[in-house]
């Protein structure tokens, strides 16, 4: 029995797992051994394809848009000038009621004012005749002055004879005394004249300095009777009214407040790159702080309507920069507010959403303001999409990949302008609008068009009808197209 195990055991621990061993080896060889299938090396590209733009130049006006307030031009508070009871209220002194230059708004009672102008009346009467007076005095003193200097002549003729007579011994001491008293006598009365004739001059000079002050109080009283009453100063609209028909007011109280409505303003503030256009269209100016007249349509939309009002550029909003925000504050002015700008024609109108409906632009509208400038500096034109990091534009020079770094002027809806100004860029340059993967200088590539005869595709200019943004979306197809 132990004889006939020891062939069992040895095939199941030596002869079994051997097999299985070698079983193993004699697939993996058979697996190993197939033949490697051929595979196919991608096509290896000599360039890649791109989309491109041109730029074009930049012709006629530039305009900066930009959001703005619009405030009063003036708004003036009226207040009384004289004090007394108010007698008459017009019924337009209300808010909100529209006055017209000149309208009678308030009455002030000037019974008190119409007596003092009475009694200064009559002290400057009082005092003419007091000066006529005087002047009929002057004149009766110097008659007499001129008899009393006839006077001492004859006295001193007669003085002349009694020395010849006492030196013919022909007349007494006493006679010549007597002729002597009588011419200082005379020399008296005319020395007496005269001093009064000096005192009229006086008293003339005093009389009509009181006269000249009577005039002035005259005046004054006549001034505080006009200022009983108060009239608008201008065309406007009511904004506040501070006082009712009965009730006292006092010299400084405050009546009413008045909004001029002949014309507006606007206050917007506008980018630092927006000043160097503001600055090259204008004339000469006075000072370096003064801003060109540059034409501005405001728009305000209301409704679903559109409505437009023709301005300029008036002057800066106080000096200098926001300090918070950067910009420059300015002021636009508006002469004519309730006159809304004329459209080209019904088509425009129906298209844009503009109305010819007329509204009034009142302070608080939230508008667009859009300024026309008309640069001096060459400019360029490309669409916004194709600017890359960096202010850099990929152009496609002699079939390679040429990074530029250039200078953008402005950017405005879906443009961008570049300043030509000493900038790598030229018209006509091939500009790169498609994505390029591991882009670099230097880089191989090939204008993508479906027709081999037909060129870049040339950005449209703003000025023009085309919109610019209508070739990106061709472009971007293009784009993907291209992609590996």
């Amino acid at each position: 029995m132990k004889r006939m195990r020891l062939p069992t055991e040895f095939l199941f621990h030596w002869v079994a797992p051997i097999g299985v061993l070698l079983c193993g080896g004699l697939f993996v060889y058979a697996m190993g051994s197939r033949d490697k299938p051929d595979r196919k090396k991608p096509p290896v590209r000599k360039s890649l394809p791109v989309e491109v733009v041109q730029a074009v130049p930049h012709t006629g006006k530039l305009d900066i848009t930009a959001n703005g307030v619009v405030i009063p031009f003036r708004e003036v508070q009226l207040s009384a000038r004289v004090g007394g009871e108010v007698v008459f209220k017009s019924d337009s002194l209300s808010p909100g009621h529209t006055v017209k230059e000149g309208d009678l708004l308030l009455r002030i009672d000037g019974s008190d004012y119409k007596l003092e102008v009475a009694r200064l009346e009559q002290e400057v009467a009082r005092a003419d005749v007091e000066l006529e007076r005087l002047k009929v005095d002057m004149q009766n003193a110097e008659r007499l002055l001129k008899i009393n200097r006839d006077m001492v002549a004859l006295r001193k003729r007669e003085i002349g004879r009694m020395d010849q007579l006492r030196r013919q011994n022909a007349t007494s001491a006493a006679e010549s005394d007597a002729a002597e008293l009588a011419l200082l006598t005379a020399s008296q009365q005319a020395t007496a004249q005269e001093n009064l004739i000096r005192g009229f001059d006086t008293q003339a000079r005093t009389l009509q300095m009181a006269r000249e002050l009577a005039t002035l109080q005259l005046k004054r009283a006549k001034l505080d009777l006009q200022r009983t009453e108060i009239s608008a100063p201008f065309t406007g609209v009511v904004i506040a009214n501070h006082v009712e028909q009965n009730a006292s007011v006092t010299p400084g109280s405050l009546v009413a407040t008045i909004e001029d409505t002949s014309r507006v303003e606007v206050r917007c503030s506008l980018r630092s790159d927006d000043i160097p256009f503001l600055q090259s269209s204008g004339a000469e100016l006075n000072s370096a702080y003064d801003l060109p007249s540059v034409p501005v349509t405001v728009e305000y939309e209301r409704g679903g309507h559109t409505y437009a009002w023709n301005g300029v550029l008036s002057r800066q909003d106080g000096l200098g920069l926001d300090q918070a925000t950067r910009t420059l504050p300015v002021r636009i002015r508006v002469d004519e507010p309730t006159q809304n700008a004329a459209l080209e024609s019904m088509a425009d109108e129906l298209s844009s959403g503009y109305t010819s409906e007329s509204l009034a632009l009142v302070r608080g509208m939230f508008v667009k303001v859009t300024l026309h400038c008309e640069p001096r500096r060459s400019l360029a034109v490309i669409p916004e999409s194709v600017l890359r990091p960096g202010k850099q534009v990929w152009l496609m020079r002699n079939e390679k990949l040429a990074m530029e770094t250039i200078r953008i002027a402005r950017i405005e809806q879906g443009h961008a302008y570049i300043d030509m100004t000493s900038s790598p860029l030229r018209i006509g340059d091939q500009i790169v609008s498609s994505p390029v993967p591991n882009a670099k200088n230097g880089l191989p590539v090939s204008m993508m068009t479906d027709n081999p005869k037909r060129g870049p595709r040339t950005a449209q200019s703003p000025d023009t009808k085309n919109d610019l943004n209508e070739v990106l979306p061709i472009t971007r197809a293009a784009q993907r197209a291209a992609l590996p």
